[in-house]
C-alpha cells in the first residue's frame, strides 16, 4: 500500500481505512511525498526535545539525525494514527526502513519510508 503524504487536501488515515480490505498476511506501507507541517513540526520537536541544547542546522548534524529518525518519526500523530488503525483491523508494525533521507534548518523530507505491517497471530 502507497500513501502520498500532501500537505494540505488529503484523505485522512480514518477515511483510507474505511475504504481498504486487507487480506494478506504481510504488507509494507509506503509513505511517500512530502511531509505535512504538522508531521515535520512533530519530527523537529523530537529532537529538539531529546537535544534541548541543540540549536543548529539539521545538515551539520547527520550523525544524530539519521539513527534517531525511526524513534522521530513513531513519535508522530502520523505514525500513532497508522499504528492504531493498524492494530484496529488486526495487524502490527514489525519493522520500519528509510531511504534517501533530505533535511535542511527547515523541513525534513522522506521520499520513500517502508513500513512492515504483519497480521497479529
Amino acid at each position: 500500500m502507497e500513501l502520498a503524504l500532501y500537505p494540505s487536501n488529503a484523505s485522512s488515515l480514518e477515511e483510507v481505512f474505511s475504504v481498504i480490505k486487507i487480506s494478506r498476511k504481510e504488507f509494507y506501507v509506503r509513505l511517500i511525498g512530502e511531509s505535512s507541517e504538522n508531521t515535520n513540526s512533530e519530527i523537529f520537536n523530537f529532537y529538539r526535545d531529546k537535544f534541548p541544547y541543540w540549536k543548529g542546522d539539521l545538515t551539520k548534524q547527520p550523525n544524530l539525525v539519521e539513527p534517531l529518525f525511526v524513534d522521530a518519526l513513531k513519535s508522530t500523530t502520523l505514525y500513532k494514527t497508522l499504528n492504531k488503525l493498524l492494530n484496529e483491523h488486526g495487524y502490527h508494525i514489525n519493522n520500519v526502513s528509510f531511504e534517501k533521507l533530505l533535511f535542511d534548518d527547515n523541513s525534513i523530507s522522506v521520499p520513500d519510508v517502508y513500513i512492515e505491517c504483519v497480521k497479529n497471530t
